[in-house]
């Protein structure tokens, strides 16, 4: 019994070896190439979005997206669904303005100071994103964000073939 044991644990070890030894061989090396540049830089020291190239495509991850107008003001007071449609025109306009648009987004991080308001939500997401292959998402509640006027806030990660 102990010669079996002996000789499946050689044969493991060996197959180990041969597989790290074959990892090492297929070591996938860094892109040179990849170039991260940073966009429209807010008054407050953040980039709107960071743009990062992949080669054949970009990939731009955005800042959260807030309701707030050119002045700072908060659109849609106490209005949830305002809120989340103005953010979302907003990102169609961001993502036009980089060549793309929403069917190029791959995720979605959001944020809600009421989660109830999930429904609403998806109601207004649909109309804008690609239902059909729909971006992988999270959405959490949080107590606030960092106005208590600012009831949702939006991430994106979106990537744009070149």
């Amino acid at each position: 019994m102990f010669f079996y044991f002996r000789k499946i644990m050689v044969l493991f070890l060996l197959s180990g070896t041969a597989i790290s030894g074959n990892a090492q061989a297929n070591k996938i090396t860094p892109n040179k190439n990849i170039m991260v540049k940073h966009n429209e830089i807010s008054q407050f020291g953040y980039s709107e979005y960071v743009e990062i190239n992949l080669g054949t495509a970009k990939m731009l991850v955005f800042s959260g997206q807030l309701a707030l107008d050119a002045n700072g003001n908060t659109v849609g007071l106490g209005n949830f669904e305002q809120q989340a449609e103005y953010i979302f025109s907003n990102i169609q306009k961001k993502l036009a303005k980089a060549g793309g648009s929403m069917k190029n987004i791959i995720k979605l991080n959001n944020y809600f100071t009421d989660i109830s308001h999930l429904p609403t939500f998806r109601t207004i997401r649909n109309k804008y994103i690609n239902t059909a292959q729909p971006p992988a998402q999270t959405s959490v509640e949080v107590k606030q964000l960092f106005r208590p006027d600012v009831l949702l806030e939006i991430e994106v990660t979106a990537v744009i073939k070149y």
